[in-house]
């Protein structure tokens, strides 16, 4: 299974769809017309922009971090990334983007919603 932030981010075109994408990523489908904005997994960048298509390699999928938003188009994260810059420069005065997101903070102009709700139920034995 992937790994999600609690709540992540949607790009304006994902917002209607958003809960069939986490489905069908959680089943191993890779949707199309969806990228997925990710926490860096090199130590160097903070954040990253990958075609959902890529998952459909075990070794990527294997490794993929984090996953903190959803967009319909690489332009569209571009932009909600730009968002959450703009975000953490006014709230903190620095570009620590990833210590920023910890906090689980609004972005003015982003919808943002608990993945918790699109993922099945575990069920007690």
């Amino acid at each position: 299974m992937l790994e999600w932030s609690s709540d992540i981010f949607l790009g304006e075109g994902m917002e209607d769809r958003s809960g069939k994408v986490i489905r069908m990523l959680n089943a191993g489908k890779a949707p199309h017309m969806t990228w997925l904005i990710t926490k860096s997994s090199n130590g160097v960048d903070q954040l990253e922009i990958m075609d959902a298509l890529y998952l459909k390699q075990p070794a990527v999928r294997k490794r993929l971090p984090e996953i903190i938003g959803l967009a319909i188009s690489k332009a569209e994260a571009v932009k909600m990334i730009h968002k959450i810059t703009e975000a953490c420069v006014d709230a903190r005065g620095d570009a620590f983007l990833t210590e920023f997101l910890e906090t689980s903070p609004p972005v003015k102009g982003m919808k943002k919603i608990s993945v918790a709700d699109y993922l099945p139920r575990e069920r007690k034995a």
